[in-house]
């Protein structure tokens, strides 16, 4: 038996290290990532409050506190042609709308909780366990191999576990899991109770066993170190507020062709710069999108749709909850 006073989890697989810089952040698994991107949602950490006081949508005030999240300044929203001649609020019908969406988000906060606050969460397990998989995968029990069957090849067995583990690892990012010997001679009931004395001891105490519902990824074709950029993107230009966007883009090496010509020249002409900007504005544009999208139960998705106001302060404040030692 483990000590007491230790994790076993962390004693088996190791504790994550630090996160201590923007280039440490590496896990490009998406259900991950959409993880990441839900607890920097202005709209879905809204949400999370909104249900932990047990407020409803159809509440006046609730209603224009929701309403304010997605307020812009009247010009930019008539540039972006949302407002239409001297309007300066949202009408009836935009508001319907906007509060139409926001209860999907409100669906979705249901189902993942307050990913924020360990004490809240739907289930609660710390970050140094492996944080992806009670969110998005259901537990999987399957037949690895089988040992000495008909006298086949130990070889065929050694052969089939290097294969779960190069799929489990590099493809699915299995949890931790036991990996038992069961003599198929053995009655079940000795089968089930040796079974359930391991699961007693090598448990993660604090794991809840009722997992919420699997939300699928949506696309054909995800591309997660793409994905990955973007949430960087994201975290970067709120921890990193007088830099310019080019200058973000050349740090994270968000374009290699310009990264590259950087490399060449030196330094890049003012029109360079001028088109990285543009390139980087369009990113940041989908990573909030990204985020958005992920509230309202679709990701990885960049469909156009409403970008709340995102407060730097309070985004400075999830970043540090999500990487404690993340420093500019």
């Amino acid at each position: 038996m483990t000590a007491q006073n230790e994790d076993v989890f962390d004693v088996i697989f190791g504790k994550k290290p630090a996160i201590k810089c923007i280039d440490d952040i590496t896990d490009s698994y998406a259900p991950s990532l959409r993880l990441s991107f839900l607890r920097l949602s202005p709209s879905y950490n809204l949400a999370v409050k909104l249900l932990s006081q047990r407020k409803k949508l159809d509440n006046p005030k609730v209603a224009d506190e929701v309403i304010a999240l997605y307020e812009l300044p009247s010009h930019q929203l008539k540039k972006r042609g949302f407002y239409k001649g001297n309007q300066e609020k949202f009408n009836a019908d935009q508001r319907r709308k906007l509060l139409e969406g926001f209860q999907a988000v409100m669906d979705t906060a249901k189902k993942y909780g307050d990913l924020n606050d360990e004490n809240k969460r739907k289930l609660k397990r710390s970050d140094e366990t492996y944080i992806t998989s009670p969110y998005t995968n259901y537990p999987y029990i399957g037949l690895i191999g089988v040992w000495n069957e008909r006298g086949q090849s130990h070889k065929k067995f050694l052969r089939d576990l290097e294969v779960f583990n190069k799929w489990a690892q590099d493809e699915n990012g299995f949890e931790p899991a036991l990996v038992l010997l069961v003599p198929l001679r053995a009655p079940k009931s000795y089968v089930k109770k040796s079974v359930a004395q391991y699961l007693d001891e090598f448990r993660d105490p604090r794991t809840n066993p009722k997992y919420p519902e699997k939300l699928q990824l949506k696309g054909k074709r995800i591309h997660s170190e793409v994905i990955l950029k973007k949430l960087k993107l994201l975290i970067c230009r709120y921890m990193y507020p007088n830099k310019t966007l080019w200058e973000i883009a050349l740090d994270l090496n968000l374009s290699q062709e310009y990264t590259d010509r950087k490399l060449d020249q030196g330094e890049l002409d003012a029109i360079d710069k001028s088109r990285l900007n543009i390139i980087t504005s369009r990113m940041l544009l989908q990573a909030k999108t990204l985020a958005e999208n992920a509230a309202l139960g679709d990701f990885p998705v960049t469909r156009k749709i409403r970008i709340p106001k995102y407060d730097t302060e309070k985004t400075l404040e999830r970043v540090g909850k999500i990487w404690p030692d993340l420093k500019p």
